[in-house]
């Protein structure tokens, strides 16, 4: 019986309007886009992972598990492209607001909030006739004026920053002072004493969607998950973490050699691909002190609780649509928003490791309220097998991440291979939803126009591919460059990363990038750079005169 309503809601979708009567239009499909912070490639059941994620994984199941689709290399400029479809240096964040250069500041693209130079997804679907909903992290402005409320969405409760404590304390990554989180355009003193992040989000867009008018109920939603789990603090419920205790003791390079052989297992990565090589801040789990071994084994139990609890919220989401008979007329849509967060904070973020000496770390405090632990960069590895570095780096552990698209009647047994990327998500949605795309201008204001591809065509089978094989996809933040055409990857980073040069791989052969090959073929690497500067001047990218350790 499910598999017959799947077939006749996307039957539904594809009949002309015509055929249905001048009274009575099709339907547009409801919208639930689920964003997590941080989670590493390898870190859902379905892409390799031992921890329980049951209902991302029924998600998979029933949908598309993407293996080569890309974001930022972190959250604010990701979020910034996927709520406009535009690169982030036009659309705002050409650089994190908290990190934007001196020469960088003021200048157009540049101004540290989702700028009105793009028609925002919410903004369109609304004018569409969308209710629109939105609960989590925004990270795309932190005044009334650019709040989720202010850029079209009915209902919001949002953390405006880039991070927080996860419970009711209100830590901020860095202090003095509270995290900030907003109630549609009002600010928010203080939340409920059994507030968890995680699960709090999670209420607040199932109160969304259960409320309102009968006549507001009747109109498709455009609803907006953006979990702040499992970003940095690592915290999670004491009943969650319990259910984790005596797990990892191996550590994480057993953990590397299970994921790696997963992800190769499960077609997400080439048989014959070797892992990344270790960060150059890293560390053989068997150089660790005895005392070593059991903080890190703590923290990762920590972090698969927050990934578990994650799952289990969506489940409640995923549950409340098959009660209302809703799951036939839904499109989900499930990403990290870049990849793994591997920083050695000590080392690159001072100001967040000193703010850390304010809270109990002491080993059987790890991961409750009141702590303040990050992952490091080999737990990083492990969760971005076979892929290198994490979020930050244009590498492919920077920039690869999970993405699941589950379209009623839409369905792909094995990894989709297409190159897909973050821009490509709204006209997607837009396509599917049959809204136009606006054009020069958006509620009496010019704009620019999406950059990204619509991902109907390959979805539907009447595409071989996302974008043309030999379109160039470029990117840069922080001064890291990157730019990938077909199979092959320029990178130019800053030691210890990288030699200051560019650097080229082939991508297909070695996923971890390796292999150097930019001395071997330095006609290419000339040619690629070539067409990352001429991509740069284009979109007035302003490579910053200071960078942070970040």
């Amino acid at each position: 019986m499910r598999a017959f309503r799947a077939l006749m809601a996307i039957a539904l979708l594809a009949v002309p309007a015509a055929l249905h009567g001048e009274d009575s239009p099709p339907r547009r499909p409801n919208i639930l886009l689920i964003v997590a912070d941080d989670i590493g490639y390898t870190d859902l059941g379905s892409y390799g992972s031992e921890i329980p994620t049951p209902n991302l994984d029924r998600l998979a199941a029933r949908g598309v598990r993407f293996s080569d689709f890309h974001t930022g290399m972190t959250c604010s400029p990701t979020r910034a492209m996927l709520m406009s479809g535009v690169d982030h240096h036009q659309a705002g964040l050409g650089n994190m607001a908290e990190d934007l250069a001196p020469n960088q500041k003021g200048k157009p693209g540049y101004e540290g909030y989702l700028n009105f130079r793009v028609a925002a997804l919410p903004e369109v679907l609304k004018q569409a006739g969308y209710r629109t909903l939105m609960a989590g992290k925004w990270h795309l402005g932190m005044t009334e004026e650019t709040s989720p409320a202010a850029r079209g969405f009915d209902q919001s409760f949002a953390s405006l920053q880039g991070g927080a404590g996860h419970f009711a304390d209100m830590a901020p990554l860095v202090g003095p002072g509270k995290a900030k989180y907003r109630d549609g355009r009002a600010m928010v003193d203080h939340l409920p004493a059994d507030f968890y992040s995680t699960r709090y989000f999670t209420d607040k867009v199932l109160d969304y969607l259960g409320s309102g008018s009968a006549d507001e109920r009747r109109k498709p939603f455009f609803a907006y998950l953006a979990f702040t789990a499992p970003h940095w603090p690592i915290q999670a419920p004491d009943e969650s973490l319990a259910r984790f205790a005596g797990r990892y003791q191996d550590g994480y390079d057993a953990l590397f050699n299970k994921r790696l052989a997963a992800a190769k297992r499960l077609g997400l990565a080439p048989p014959g691909a070797k892992g990344a090589a270790r960060s150059p801040y890293g560390r053989p789990w068997t150089a660790l002190s005895a005392d070593e071994r059991r903080i890190e084994t703590r923290k990762m139990q920590a972090f698969a609780a927050m990934v578990s609890d994650l799952d289990s919220q969506v489940g409640r989401v995923l549950d409340w649509l098959e009660k209302t008979g809703q799951s036939d007329n839904t499109i989900i849509l499930f990403l990290s928003d870049n990849g793994y967060e591997g920083h050695d904070l000590r080392r690159e973020f001072p100001e967040a490791a000193e703010w850390s000496r304010n809270f109990n770390n002491d080993l059987e405090r790890i991961g409750k309220a009141g702590s303040y632990v990050w992952m490091g960069p080999d737990w990083a590895r492990a969760s971005s097998a076979p892929f290198r570095l994490y979020k930050g780096y244009p590498t492919e552990g920077g920039t690869r991440v999970p993405f699941i698209v589950s379209i009623p009647g839409v369905t792909k047994e094995r990894p989709a291979t297409a190159r897909g990327h973050v821009t490509d998500i709204m006209p997607t949605l837009l396509e599917l939803a049959r809204v136009k795309a606006p054009a020069a201008t958006f509620a009496g204001r010019a704009i620019l126009p999406m950059s990204g591809r619509s991902m109907v065509p390959y979805l539907k089978d009447k595409a071989a591919s996302i974008h043309a094989p030999a379109e160039p996809f470029a990117q840069e933040l922080f001064g890291k460059r990157a730019i990938r055409v077909g199979r092959w990857k320029a990178i130019a980073m800053p030691a210890p990363y990288g030699a200051g040069r560019w650097q080229l791989y082939d991508i297909e052969r070695d996923p971890a990038e390796r292999v150097d090959l930019a001395a071997r073929h330095p006609r290419r690497v000339r040619a690629m750079s070539e067409q990352w500067d001429r991509w740069a001047r284009q979109g007035n990218v302003i490579m910053p005169d200071w960078v942070s350790g970040y």
